[in-house]
């Protein structure tokens, strides 16, 4: 249910888009460095405990369309996923972290020219935590899949420079704090580019 809503969110928010004045739609891609703080629980499965089975750093990239409604305002939803990470607990257990949702952006366009912005965000979006817990330890083996989910409030912070009037270079810091999941809070770090139509 939270998820329909999320995305109806998405969509009347582009669909109101639409009408602006100086509707200028963009995408993007960007590579993110996150530093997870997670809830380890103990969940014990006969003799092996499970609890530090994911490992707290992560790369991903996410993929964002967007608009820009004026000079200083615009919105942008988006799609993130981490590759697998590996951590050795009693065994190889991986992870990895999934999101999507929307952010509200601020700008403010620095210099005569305007070629630098700063650019603040608030957001919300949905966020996954997947785990395949292996623990192996002589004859015993065991194996347990989770999935954890959430919502992620976002505030965001950063420089954009528009190398062109069609292609923007971004970097952001983020800061999530998710709740309704073992996935707290993420710190993150961001580079990417932007495309305007």
């Amino acid at each position: 249910m939270k998820k329909t809503l999320l995305l109806a969110g998405v969509a009347g928010l582009f669909a109101f888009n639409a009408n602006a004045m100086e509707l200028r739609p963009y995408v993007g891609l960007d590579y993110n460095y996150s530093d997870a703080a997670i809830a380890h629980h103990d969940k014990v499965w006969g003799y092996h405990g499970t609890f530090n089975a994911q490992e707290n750093n992560y790369d991903s990239a996410t993929v964002v369309v967007g608009t820009k409604f004026n000079t200083n305002f615009g919105i942008e939803g988006f799609f993130q996923q981490s590759q697998n990470e590996t951590r050795q607990f009693y065994g190889k257990n991986t992870s990895r972290i999934q999101s999507y949702g929307i952010d509200a952006l601020g700008y403010i366009p620095l210099g005569c020219e305007q070629k630098f912005e700063l650019v603040g965000g608030l957001g919300v979006g949905s966020y996954e935590l997947k785990t395949r817990a292996a623990n192996t330890d002589g004859e015993y083996y065991l194996e347990r899949r989770d999935k954890d989910e959430g919502i992620g409030y976002r505030i965001s912070a950063g420089l954009q420079y528009n190398v062109t009037d069609n292609v923007a270079l971004r970097g952001m810091y983020r800061h999530v704090i998710v709740n309704g999941s073992d996935l707290d809070r993420i710190n993150e770090f961001s580079a990417g580019v932007r495309y305007t139509f």
